[in-house]
Formats: structure tokens, C-alpha cells, sequence
């Protein structure tokens, strides 16, 4: 639900119950200020959601991933965000900036909406096409030793004849 930061239909548009104060959404990818006032979120929420989504794709974890519900959201409010490199360090700087982008604490430091999250993605994208990068060392290795094996793996097939195994290589980056 990336925190479901507005929900346009209902007539208070409150994420929060008045009688009890219930969050609706996700503690994990709850924007700072969706925790403090639910009735003042706007799109922007939103980029926070989705930020905390692209950070979870990135590493295969939420930015605060530890602790109760009530310490995620403080540290949602007031913690850095963790080191993704930590986990990823092949990230290349202009997505983490994207990233870094989206997760800001205020909404004003933020992407304001989607479109222009959209149009940052789509520059790095457009950036890393047209910027070839030499594939890693372990890449270059596998690709050795697959075609190695390439030139003497034949497999025999139910009909008698046989077929030879070639793998490519594809290196796939984000």
C-alpha cells in the first residue's frame, strides 16, 4: 500500500481515526509527516512511499527495518537515511541521488510529485544507456568460463540428436 498517503474519497481525508488515532498504511513506507499529521499530506507522501519502495528493490529491505512500530516511525521522522552502499555499492551515485531525493525528511526538499520522480528515473536511464560501462571482473570470469564450457557441453536429446549449450552473458544494472 507504499503508506497510502491520501485517500481522495472520504470526506474528512484523515489517515487517522479521530476517536483512537489509528495510522492507515504501512509503518515501513509511512512518510515523517504522515505520522505526525495525516490530514496534511499530499503527493509528496506519496514520493516518500515510493522511495522507501525503490530503496526496499535496491537492497531487499525497508530503510528502517528495525525495531517496533513506534521506533520505525521516529526513525522515519529523524534518522538518516541508512547507507544503501552498505548493501549495494555498485549503485550508481545519480540513482542513489534520485533515491536520496525521494526519501527527504521534509516534503519540501522532496520531488513534488510522481511526474517529476518519473522524469529523474527516466534520466538516469537515459544517462546509463549512453553510457557504456565495462562489465565488473566476475562478470568477465563467468563469461570465460561459460564459454569454455560452451565448446565442449553437448547434450543428447530424446530423438538422438544432440544440441550445444551456449550461454550469454547479459549484465543487467539499475
Amino acid at each position: 500500500d507504499m503508506g497510502v498517503a491520501k485517500i481522495a474519497d472520504l470526506d474528512h481525508n484523515s489517515l487517522t481515526v479521530h476517536s483512537n488515532q489509528n495510522l492507515l498504511g504501512t509503518v515501513d513506507y509511512l512518510a515523517p509527516e504522515q505520522a505526525i499529521d495525516s490530514h496534511a499530506v499530499d503527493p509528496r507522501a506519496d514520493v516518500y512511499s515510493l522511495g522507501c519502495t525503490l530503496y526496499y528493490f535496491l537492497t531487499g529491505s525497508p530503510p528502517y527495518a528495525s525495531g517496533s512500530q513506534a521506533q520505525r516511525l521516529l526513525a522515519h521522522q529523524i534518522s538518516p537515511v541508512p547507507n544503501i552502499r552498505a548493501k549495494r555499492a555498485d549503485i550508481p551515485q545519480m540513482l542513489l541521488d534520485v533515491l536520496l531525493k525521494m526519501l527527504a525528511k521534509k516534503p519540501e526538499d522532496r520531488y513534488q510529485n510522481c511526474r517529476e520522480v518519473a522524469a529523474a528515473l527516466q534520466e538516469f536511464l537515459d544517462y546509463e544507456a549512453a553510457t557504456p560501462t565495462p562489465p565488473s571482473s566476475h562478470v568477465i570470469e563467468a563469461s570465460r568460463q561459460q564459454a569454455e564450457v560452451s565448446e565442449t557441453d553437448t547434450r543428447s536429446k530424446k530423438d538422438g540428436g544432440t544440441v550445444a549449450v551456449k550461454f550469454a552473458m547479459i549484465k543487467v544494472s539499475c
